[in-house]
């Protein structure tokens, strides 16, 4: 959704009609929160795991691909600013590697939501630190979050870092912890299941349809979003049974998404000037070479330097609780 959003983004750019009735693309991020909000319940819910040992895991595993992608972006920001920051406004080098907020853009659009993700996994760590048991560790987790979030409410800070620290949409991240719990608890039938996910497609029409942005974004995008991986993970065992074509590029998608997710930008840029020279105006021949050349480079990313590096990294950060014992 992310990809489909910036090559619609790129088609304005070009004067080309590309996904130009495509209005819901900024909703791929809210999902990614969502679903890293789960991730992180789901991984370490039968482990025990310290403070430190977490937040290296986690920054063993973004990090290292990120500044691989960011020194590039920084090559070519020295050479030709353009390139990497054609919107405009000031690019913060210091908070591209940092991923600390301070106003400026960073040198990979995509990276404002990793500092979203390290501050969940900093939250995360500290409830790891302060209380072994589970359910007291999510509830903490999501009423901190939403305490945040109203102070954000209350205060209205002007300062970027504040602003960040309490936007709205790390609420999302306590969404995938309620989507965890929801998982966890409560089976949901094919049927059922399937109800969910029209619910959740229904509001998404119907915003996509009439620019209808009810509330914050952590519920116009959040709640529809989190009903649909509720859904989706609803009818896992249907879909993991029946082994397709469809299935498996599916899957090869999650596992490149990525790599895919930090380099599209790189390949964007690249495949639509490419077009321009050549002159290629109609949508759907420009939107299908930027999405493929996108995923054939997430692809080869992956291959070439995010799975090798994730797997030299690969070590245990925690025993099963039996292990323990």
């Amino acid at each position: 959704m992310v990809i489909m959003a910036h090559i619609q983004h790129k088609g304005y750019q070009f004067n080309i009609d590309s996904l130009r009735w495509f209005n819901i693309g900024g909703g791929g991020v809210d999902i990614f929160f969502i679903i890293s909000g789960f991730i992180m319940c789901y991984v370490t819910h039968n482990k025990r795991i310290s403070f430190p040992s977490f937040l290296m895991d986690r920054i063993k595993r973004i990090l290292p691909t990120y500044w691989i992608l960011s020194l590039v972006a920084l090559g070519g920001y020295l050479i030709a600013p353009s390139l990497i920051n054609s919107s405009g406004g000031e690019t913060s080098i210091l908070a591209s590697f940092t991923l600390i907020p301070n106003g400026g853009k960073y040198l990979i659009q995509n990276g404002w939501t990793l500092s979203y993700e390290f501050l969940y996994y900093i939250i995360f760590a500290f409830f790891i630190a302060a209380t072994e048991n589970r359910n007291a560790r999510y509830v903490g987790i999501s009423l901190f979050i939403t305490l945040l979030v109203f102070i954000g409410v209350l205060i209205k800070p002007e300062s970027p870092f504040y602003l960040f620290i309490t936007n709205n949409i790390i609420f999302e991240f306590a969404l995938g912890i309620i989507c965890f719990v929801f998982i966890k608890n409560i089976k949901t039938n094919k049927a059922t299941s399937c109800i969910i996910i029209m619910i959740s497609l229904s509001f998404l029409v119907v915003e996509n349809t009439t620019a209808l942005k009810p509330g914050p974004r952590a519920m116009h995008y959040g709640i529809p979003m989190m009903l649909l991986f509720i859904g989706i993970v609803g009818l896992e065992d249907l879909i993991s049974r029946k082994k397709t074509i469809l299935t498996k590029a599916v899957e090869t998608l999650g596992n490149i998404s990525y790599s895919l997710y930090l380099i599209h930008p790189f390949t964007l840029v690249i495949t639509a000037k490419a077009l321009k020279s050549l002159q290629i105006k109609n949508g759907l021949l420009f939107t299908s070479a930027m999405l493929l050349t996108s995923i054939v480079a997430g692809l080869l990313f992956y291959l070439l330097v995010e799975r090798p590096i994730t797997k030299s990294n690969k070590k245990p950060i925690a025993t099963t609780c039996n292990d323990k014992q």
